[in-house]
């Protein structure tokens, strides 16, 4: 079989197969035959023969390809490996891990975990990470991806937490602005300042559970913004409308064993999966605190009900 140049096609079933391992998501007809060459009629309905049958069983094993039922000529390579889960009876582990405003009485993070930080913007998100990660440097290995403080302002900002913390300080730093599951370390302490989809929130989810997949005992501590408080009046009465979540709303909260929410002066557990004391129910445990003029410390802190708000998990 030869193509108009007098080239030779040499198509197989086996080449097909290979050039689809490469493949990701949905990928046309029209496509593979540019990619593979096949440019003459025969080629083209011998490659179609080859597709339709990766679609059906054969031999008792399972399809290879799936056709697209509202488009035709759209296929995907179904993406079979799977990952054999560990049944042997043994006790749930934890990471060993200190809080700002001591969460570790009330929470648990399991091996393998997302917490979500969403914060106004200029409430002090960095300051919660930067505290986070100078309580637990000296026990682990910690990656902090920053794309808010760069060079001298990073150890500016941990000196003042604590001047006396080692130099040079005891964790990585790295800048980096998106795609932040292509870099993690599945078995680190991951800290994200900050997650940004540049208004594209219908991705934030995404972005959070390719994160959570890249993850194997680690955990990835992600900062978010959230809306600003709105405020509205009703029979004369004023209204500030205090949002929980994150911008791209409840689905940033699907993968999350902790989820917290930070506004100016306060902060608030919205959800946890694991309570560190059984009967103590953590959700909606909130503390108001100050921040120093370095941004860098919370002081003031005291437990107890914010002010008078509506919260919407929205």
């Amino acid at each position: 079989m030869y193509n108009s140049d007098g080239y030779q096609e040499t198509l197989s079933k086996v080449k097909v197969i290979d050039f689809m391992e490469l493949t990701t998501g949905w990928i046309s007809i029209r496509q593979i035959r540019q990619e593979m060459r096949v440019v003459t009629k025969e080629g083209a309905a011998k490659l179609r023969t080859y597709l339709s049958r990766m679609c059906t069983t054969e031999n008792g094993e399972h399809p290879f390809l799936e056709r697209n039922d509202k488009q035709d000529g759209l296929y995907r390579r179904l993406e079979l490996d799977r990952k054999p889960v560990d049944l042997t009876r043994k006790e749930a582990t934890y990471w060993d891990l200190k809080w700002p405003f001591g969460l570790e009485d009330v929470v648990r993070i399991p091996t393998k975990g997302i917490i979500i930080l969403a914060g106004e913007k200029d409430a002090g998100k960095t300051a919660f990470l930067s505290n986070f990660v100078a309580l637990n440097m000296n026990k682990h290995v910690i990656d902090y991806w920053t794309s808010e403080i760069i060079g001298d302002d990073i150890t500016e900002r941990y000196y003042a937490i604590d001047p006396s913390l080692p130099d040079p300080l005891p964790f990585n730093a790295w800048e980096r602005y998106a795609n932040y599951a292509d870099v993690i370390e599945p078995d680190h302490i991951n800290v994200i300042d900050y997650l940004d989809t540049n208004s594209d929130y219908i991705l934030v989810a995404d972005e959070i559970n390719k994160i959570f997949e890249k993850l194997d005992k680690g955990i990835a501590v992600i900062a978010m913004q959230k809306p600003l408080p709105s405020v509205t009046y009703i029979k004369g009465q004023k209204k500030v409308i205090q949002r929980d979540m994150a911008y791209g709303g409840t689905p940033t909260a699907k993968r999350a064993c902790l989820y917290l929410s930070l506004s100016q002066g306060h902060i608030k557990i919205v959800f946890v999966k694991k309570r560190a004391n059984p009967r103590i129910d953590p959700r909606n445990m909130q503390w108001t605190f100050n921040i120093d003029e370095k941004g860098a410390n919370f002081l003031n802190i005291k437990q107890g009900a914010l002010p008078e708000i509506d919260n919407q998990l929205i």
